[in-house]
């Protein structure tokens, strides 16, 4: 695929007003997020966010509701690793549509290391979160880059785990320049490729076509670039 590999649909998000007291989250905090499920927590990730937070003594860290036991052990290690535990939330399940309006309480989302964000990824985006990735040559994933450059984002996909804990901090403190990301976001994401579902489809298509080319002239198997459509 020319652009991103997943199709982002355009889900319906509540206009409930929610308010960081609603979630039991503290009003002044930055908060970064993650609502990937628990398995996907690593420990290269979960250390690196915990060095943010100590960095951030205000900050907390916004994650999935998991079994309890997941729960006392994430914040058990975060305690091992010098934060308090408290400074753990976890958000409970609730419908899908309530789920993305609450992603405006949260201040920058923080995707996971080895195992990236798909969906999550995609939700905070919709909902106008912005998400700090990170690749590197063995993580090798195109995804999240993919999903990062075809919503207008390019500068919040980072190359190592120095320059992801580096730009999370620097937009933490830097709120003026966090703002700018947001803002343009906002503005942007309904004219971006992610949520262009009608282009995904047309790019798709294109490559069933390529195939059945391949298939009828007795080319053998083997991978196809499908070329990006014209903007």
């Amino acid at each position: 695929m020319p652009e991103n590999s997943l199709p982002a649909f355009r889900a319906p998000i509540s206009d409930t007003a929610y308010s960081r007291a609603d979630f039991g989250l503290p009003e002044d905090a930055f908060v970064f997020a993650n609502f990937n499920g628990v398995y996907k927590l690593e420990p290269l990730a979960f250390a690196t966010w915990m060095r943010l937070m100590k960095r951030l003594p205000d900050s907390v860290l916004w994650l999935k509701e998991g079994a309890p036991m997941a729960k006392e052990s994430l914040r058990r290690e975060a305690e091992r690793r010098g934060v308090d535990g408290d400074r753990l939330i976890f958000a409970e399940v609730v419908p899908h549509a309530e789920h993305l309006a609450r992603h405006r309480l949260a201040d920058l989302a923080l995707d996971a290391v080895v195992q990236a964000g798909g969906v999550t990824t995609i939700d905070a985006l919709w909902a106008g979160l912005p998400v700090l990735v990170v690749t590197t040559a063995e993580l090798n994933d195109r995804t999240r880059v993919s999903l990062l450059k075809t919503a207008g984002l390019p500068d919040l996909v980072t190359n190592s785990l120095d320059e992801y804990f580096a730009l999370a901090l620097e937009l933490a403190t830097d709120r003026d320049k966090l703002a700018e990301i947001k803002g343009r976001l906002d503005t942007q994401r309904l004219n971006v490729p992610l949520f262009d579902l009608a282009r995904f489809t047309r790019h798709l298509e294109a490559g069933y076509e390529m195939i059945l080319e391949k298939y009828w002239s007795g080319q053998p198997a083997g991978d196809l670039e499908i070329p990006p459509l014209p903007q």
